[in-house]
């Protein structure tokens, strides 16, 4: 995959239709709650790629438990987080003692 002016368009342009739909892409969520990547890699949500490209965003993906937290649209490499999702995470005894007060 090639990071082109029209592959970094249409992932904008996705990435704002499910912002309307009440998605927030992960890292900005990661950045509003206090939660870290290594936590959600640790719980197992997450894990690491095996092998990455100089066109790669992210060197991580939605493992199978995390698939009930996060949509993850591989062809634009974005993963999303809906409302209900960022609600029961921010409950999960593993990550509330790291979100800010």
């Amino acid at each position: 995959m090639s990071l082109t002016e029209q592959f970094i368009q249409q992932r904008q342009e996705t990435l704002e239709r499910y912002q309307n739909q009440g998605y927030q892409e992960l890292h900005d969520f990661l950045q509003e709650s206090g939660i870290t990547e290594a936590q959600l890699l640790v719980a197992g949500w997450l894990e690491t790629k095996g092998s990455l490209s100089t066109t790669e965003l992210q060197d991580y993906q939605v493992s199978e438990k995390g698939q009930k937290f996060f949509k993850e649209l591989k062809r634009y490499q974005l993963i999303l987080v809906n409302e209900i999702a960022r609600t029961q995470l921010l409950k999960l005894p593993e990550l509330k003692t790291q979100h800010p007060v």
